[in-house]
């Protein structure tokens, strides 16, 4: 049931997919620190020519509304891979590569970095590392799905 509702917001261009999504997220994630910014992964500008909107950003945009927090923008592509069919290795390498800061960070924030899939982590750890490298204070990943692939290179 989670894999079609991830779909449909996905390919299906369903913003109603993306509302519950962050609806679930709402429902499990522990309070949040006072001092929070939701900071959504940014989609393809491709994928968001296709789809009308950045699925990830719309989940970050009404679990900020949900749970009454800011959402800032901060991270930018800078290489706009597609990641859905590539490999581990390819994975890793286009994480790497894809993102950059868009702005300031502070040490005393908590960063809640929020994505629709979690398949080898090395998007969020890309994204999560130039928070931190700039002086973050506290990241959370808050993700709806897991999807696993085959671990070969």
């Amino acid at each position: 049931m989670l894999d079609a509702l991830v779909s449909v917001s996905k390919f299906g261009s369903s913003r109603s997919g993306c509302r519950a999504q962050a609806e679930l997220l709402d429902a499990i994630l522990p309070h949040l620190p006072e001092r929070s910014i939701i900071v959504p992964i940014p989609t393809i500008a491709r994928h968001i020519r296709q789809r009308g909107y950045g699925h990830a950003e719309k989940i970050a945009a009404e679990l900020a509304r949900r749970r009454r927090v800011s959402l800032q923008h901060l991270v930018a592509r800078k290489v706009q891979h597609v990641q859905h069919g590539a490999s581990r290795t390819q994975r890793k390498r286009q994480a790497a590569e894809s993102y950059e800061l868009s702005g300031p960070v502070s040490a005393d924030t908590t960063y809640i970095l929020v994505d629709d899939v979690y398949t080898t982590g090395f998007t969020v750890g890309a994204v999560a590392s130039l928070l931190a490298d700039a002086g973050a204070g506290d990241i959370w990943v808050a993700v709806t799905s897991r999807q696993p692939i085959d671990v070969r290179p």
